[in-house]
């Protein structure tokens, strides 16, 4: 399976992208930082730089058109309100968005814990 995963550098993301990878799937991890590119390729995942609160839904759609999945594992983990409505909230909305636009089924999501934006 072809699984297009949002937050793969993060905690949570880098164990999915391991158990994923583990099991055959490939996983495409998409990641914020270009620092985060390493961490990304040794927790199994093919590396693309995006920012899921600046890039449009076009692109966001245009990035997960051929995979099968999506999974959001992305968070603000507690950078502030702002940051954990517009990720854990907006940014959850866009990625649905983006996947439906694209075709894609949404198979998982994770928001921390205590997000005021719950």
């Amino acid at each position: 399976m072809k699984v297009f995963q949002i937050g793969t550098a993060g905690g949570i993301g880098q164990r999915l992208a391991a158990l994923l990878s583990a099991r055959g799937d490939e996983v495409t991890g998409m990641h914020r930082a270009a620092s985060q590119a390493q961490t990304v390729i040794a927790a199994g995942a093919m590396p693309l730089a995006g920012d899921l609160v600046a890039d449009d839904l076009g692109t966001l759609a245009g990035w997960m058109r051929g995979h099968d999945a999506v999974v959001f594992s992305a968070g603000a983990h507690g950078t502030g309100r702002d940051k954990t409505i517009a990720i854990d909230g907006e940014g959850l909305v866009k990625a649905v968005a983006a996947a439906t636009q694209a075709g894609v089924l949404v198979g998982a999501s994770t928001l921390s814990r205590g997000s005021p934006a719950r």
